[in-house]
């Protein structure tokens, strides 16, 4: 069996994530690539169970031109749309954040620069997180009210091309900058329905899982953060190449 050289791309499996140090990592990490957050607090679990998927939030990593340090760029409730430094967010979230790379052997069009000059623009344009399109992505997982959506005019606007001027949550503000540069990661789903688990598992990013990385100034196993939290049986993992 051949070995998966450090940067390569690796079958991705959350319950056993392939931990990298910071340190290491960084070489191989690029402006564009998807930053997967599995979060372990109320909110996040309230996300993964709602969504049906393992990811709880979702960002795009960005290496600045002039320096070269790396960026993690989202949305976050309370915050907005946000540029934070990489090495502080590893910190804070040790084991939970994956890195996947887009395919740019199957997607050669993708342009990384523009996808990151949109999400720039968002930030410098301090853009609220929008707390009203996850509730609404969350609702409409149950029955009744995704019956009662579908059947009020208007109610449930699912053109690809109808994102607006909403206020973005994460994974709402990926898949649009995604968009922008080139690519619709989920074709025939509105920007604002993009789950963080949708991104996870897309034919532009889902080969491409990288890495989990941990920071540098201590010893970390699958022990000592945890994989990911098991899923209520109804959730199935996708299959990844």
């Amino acid at each position: 069996m051949t070995k998966t050289v450090l940067g390569e791309p690796r079958k991705y499996n959350p319950y056993s994530p392939y931990l990298v140090p910071l340190s290491q990592a960084e070489p191989h990490i690029r402006s564009g690539d998807l930053g997967s957050f599995r979060g372990r607090r109320f909110h996040s679990l309230a996300i993964m169970v709602g969504t049906f998927g393992l990811a709880s939030h979702s960002s795009m990593l960005y290496r600045r031109p002039n320096d070269g340090c790396l960026r993690v760029l989202h949305t976050l409730e309370g915050r907005g749309a946000v540029d934070d430094d990489l090495a502080d967010t590893v910190r804070q979230c040790p084991g939970t954040l994956d890195v996947f790379a887009p395919d740019r052997l199957h997607f050669p069009e993708f342009d990384a620069r523009r996808a990151c000059a949109y999400m720039l623009e968002q930030i410098r344009r301090k853009r609220p997180y929008g707390i009203r399109g996850i509730w609404r992505l969350l609702l409409m997982r149950a029955v009744f009210i995704r019956w009662l959506w579908l059947t009020v005019p208007q109610g449930y606007d699912y053109d690809d091309e109808s994102n607006g001027e909403r206020h973005p949550f994460c994974s709402h503000l990926v898949a649009a900058a995604c968009k922008r540069g080139g690519v619709d990661p989920v074709p025939n789903k509105a920007d604002h329905f993009v789950t963080p688990n949708d991104l996870t598992w897309t034919a532009l990013y889902g080969p491409g899982y990288r890495f989990t990385l941990v920071p540098d100034d201590a010893n970390y196993s699958l022990e000592s953060v945890g994989a990911a939290v098991r899923p209520p049986p109804m959730i199935a993992i996708p299959s990844a190449a």
